[in-house]
């Protein structure tokens, strides 16, 4: 998916400001959490690493998945990892350990949205599917596309009843 194509022009491009060499295979995806004070990455080396946006340490390794990373989210203190090995992973950012594996799609997992409450999934399956986000239950199956299911977007809005519509 990636093509590590930094690594070979790290000393060719002034616009490069640093590169980091722990991952292994080309990295796919970037998130950065709400505070801005960590990244993560998903490469292509199956692993998933959070970076310090200050020091630019590693913080975690996250390794679990078999398969190259698709997708990372932030949600609260946790990393969401979807992979190639048609897995999506929920990863505690001060352990590092894997909380809970979302097992379902039959092929590539393609893009996650998650928010407290859910995590919603497209896949190379031609499914999009939608997940309690603390237990891991599939609440949902979308099917019926004609092939696979690539990008998502979730829209978010006010809760009905909220104060702003009583006013």
């Amino acid at each position: 998916m990636g093509s590590g194509g930094s690594k070979t022009k790290e000393k060719e491009s002034p616009h490069i400001l640093k590169v980091h060499h722990e991952h292994t295979g080309g990295i796919n995806c970037m998130a950065m959490n709400a505070d801005g004070t960590m990244l993560a990455t998903g490469s292509e080396d199956s692993t998933a690493r959070t970076w310090s946006t200050y020091s630019d340490e590693c913080l975690n390794v996250f390794a679990g998945h078999e398969n190259y990373i698709t997708c990372v989210e932030f949600v609260d203190d946790y990393v969401v990892t979807g992979s190639a090995d048609a897995t999506i992973r929920k990863w505690d950012t001060s352990s590092g350990e894997c909380i809970l594996v979302f097992k379902g799609h039959k092929s590539v997992v393609n893009n996650i949205v998650c928010t407290e409450d859910y995590v919603i999934s497209t896949s190379y399956d031609k499914t999009a599917k939608w997940w309690q986000f603390i237990t891991g239950e599939c609440l949902h199956t979308f099917t019926g596309h004609l092939r696979s299911v690539l990008p998502i977007i979730y829209i978010y809005g006010e809760k009905k009843g909220s104060q702003d519509e009583d006013e």
